[in-house]
């Protein structure tokens, strides 16, 4: 874990690296069970990547480019999960 309290990165990639491609690779981070959030942009999930650590992820087509959002912050209940996922994707 970063010394912030929340890491945020927005990256908008080429046509051929889908948000679906994005968050697989991202999902092999994972050290504890994936939950996805259905209804979320293209996609959404969360996860533990360490003791004290969850990866947020979603991401959608937007502007003609696949956009997607990954955050590593410190544990919180799954409802906080889901609304910076929401969130996100709105604004990808």
């Amino acid at each position: 874990m970063s010394p912030w309290p929340l890491d945020l990165w927005i990256v908008a990639s080429g046509r051929s690296y889908s948000p679906a491609k994005a968050m697989a690779n991202s999902e092999k981070d994972c050290t504890g069970p994936v939950t996805t959030l259905p209804g979320i942009g293209d996609g959404a999930f969360f996860c533990t990547v360490a003791d004290d650590e969850e990866l947020v992820m979603t991401g959608k087509r937007s502007h003609g480019q696949n956009r997607t959002a990954h955050i590593s912050l410190r544990k919180h209940r799954a409802e906080v999960y889901t609304g910076l996922a929401k969130v996100l994707a709105d604004r990808l």
